[in-house]
């Protein structure tokens, strides 16, 4: 499972260092020589900012496990890749922190397709908002979730007063 799973898995000392990781966290990281990738420091060589290292130790071994933590990390060549982390405490038998082990979900893919997005919603907004036309728009319910600057004008309702507040069927009947 370890060599063979999608995701990049990883063993790492408190220290800092990487004491095993799998292939896809290797590719995903951009690296071929995995002794060389065992040689990184972790805050210094993978954290895009090592402060974040530091919130990641903190919170794990607070509860003894993180949970979809989101985070920069920087591959071979520089570039910023967002991962997810998912890990646990590694203990010693005396109960102190080794280490940790854990799964980094690569998250670029997601992240390109939320700017796509956020894109798409800001275009549409300006054209509704700068049009001279009234805009106005409801959820099932008739309540009013979009209400432009023509509608405005038109109809003497500010956006405020109408979005969230206001029912279409309130504009008809006056």
């Amino acid at each position: 499972l370890f060599e063979h799973v999608a995701a990049g898995v990883y063993i790492s000392s408190k220290e800092g260092k990487f004491l095993d990781a799998n292939p896809a966290l290797l590719e995903m990281m951009g690296y071929a020589d995995k002794n060389e990738f065992l040689n990184l420091d972790l805050a210094r060589d993978i954290y895009r900012k090592a402060e974040e290292r530091s919130v990641f130790q903190e919170m794990i071994e607070k509860s003894g496990r993180v949970i979809d933590y989101e985070v920069d990390f920087r591959k071979k060549d520089g570039t910023p890749i967002p991962v997810l982390l998912t890990a646990h405490v590694r203990y010693d038998p005396e109960g102190r922190v080794l280490g940790y082990e854990g799964i980094c979900l690569d998250q670029s893919q997601r992240k390109r397709m939320e700017r796509e997005l956020k894109n798409a919603h800001d275009f549409l907004n300006n054209v509704i908002q700068s049009s001279p036309n009234p805009i106005m728009g409801t959820d099932m319910r008739g309540k009013i979730i979009i209400w432009n600057q023509g509608a405005e004008e038109t109809l003497g309702y500010h956006a405020s007063d109408v979005i969230g507040e206001m029912n279409v069927q309130g504009i008809y009947l006056d």
